[in-house]
C-alpha cells in the first residue's frame, strides 16, 4: 500500500490517521469534505479510502462512492 485518502470533517481523526500511516511509510492525503475528497481522488490514485460515515454531507456519500467506481478501478473503501 502506497497512498491513503482520509475524509473526515473532524480534524482529530485525520491527524490520527495521518500519524499512523506515515509511521508505516504510507503517503496520506486528508480531506475535510466529500467534495475535497472527490477532487483529491481525481488527481491521484489511492490504495485505500477511509471515509467518515457521519459527515454533514453524508447524503452525498453514496454519490461519492458511485463516482469513484465509475472513474477508474475503485480502491478499497472503509467507512468509519
Amino acid at each position: 500500500m502506497n497512498r491513503v485518502l482520509c475524509l473526515d470533517d473532524d480534524r482529530l481523526p485525520l491527524l490520527i490517521y495521518q500519524k499512523f500511516f506515515q509511521s508505516k511509510g504510507i503517503e496520506v492525503v486528508t480531506a475535510a469534505s466529500l467534495h475535497e475528497g472527490l477532487s483529491a481522488f481525481r488527481k491521484e490514485q489511492y490504495d485505500l479510502i477511509i471515509m467518515d460515515n457521519n459527515m454533514p454531507e453524508a447524503d452525498e456519500g453514496l454519490a461519492f462512492l458511485r463516482a469513484i467506481q465509475e472513474y477508474r478501478q475503485p480502491p478499497r473503501v472503509l467507512c468509519s
